[in-house]
């Protein structure tokens, strides 16, 4: 949807640019015609639309859910609008909803279940954070998906976040899950803005 709005937008720039010389170009032929409205097209394209995309990429980038995603709070297709953090300026808190990219992907997003110095374990199917079972409000997005065995001590300079809405390939008998959540400060990407749903759910911007 953004892409064709986005198309709709740079086709209605290009017709404003060229309306005023419209009578003057209506005796050119249909060759440079064509090649005016394309040069204005680039022109606009160069001068405008992409210093405009880098200056939005740098405050706010999206990030879509996948597919085969079935969580709660977030379902396939949605778009959420990460708000970039600087690095100097992160502080993150347990429970706090963050982008970040992760060992097994790309970029997503879930809940910090500990900081640095946080003895996070996995005891009967529950997440465990300092020897106090994690409240249901901290845990993260996807409740079906949970190590089968977990024991780590968060180390500095990182968050511990359990990637449940990036692991749609799930293996419980996997043996290194520390490793996946662990999230070093640099592979922090931003706090959740708002969030976008298809037109299909009939929703729109929300918190």
């Amino acid at each position: 949807t953004c892409t064709v709005l986005a198309g709709l937008a740079l086709s209605t720039h290009v017709f404003s640019a060229l309306h005023p010389y419209q009578e003057a170009m209506q005796p050119l032929p249909l060759g440079r015609r064509c090649v005016v409205s394309l040069a204005t097209w680039a022109i606009l394209l160069l001068a405008v639309y992409l210093p405009l995309q880098r200056g939005v990429d740098s405050i706010v980038f999206p990030l879509r859910i996948p597919a085969g995603i079935a969580a709660p709070s977030f379902k396939e297709g949605d778009v959420v609008l990460v708000r970039r953090v600087r690095v100097e300026d992160w502080r993150p808190t347990r429970g706090r909803l963050i982008a970040f990219t992760h060992a097994w992907g790309g970029p997503t997003l879930d809940r910090v279940l500990g900081v640095a110095g946080d003895h996070i374990e996995v005891r009967e199917g529950t997440f465990v954070r300092n020897g106090v079972p994690v409240p249901p409000a901290e845990r993260p997005l996807n409740p079906e998906i949970v190590p089968a065995a977990l024991d780590v001590v968060v180390p500095e300079g990182s968050v511990f976040v359990w990637p449940s809405l990036g692991m749609r390939i799930y293996n419980p008998g996997y043996a290194d899950f520390a490793r996946i959540g662990v999230v070093p400060t640099r592979s922090l990407l931003g706090i959740p803005w708002r969030v976008w749903q298809p037109w299909s759910r009939r929703r729109s911007l929300e918190p």
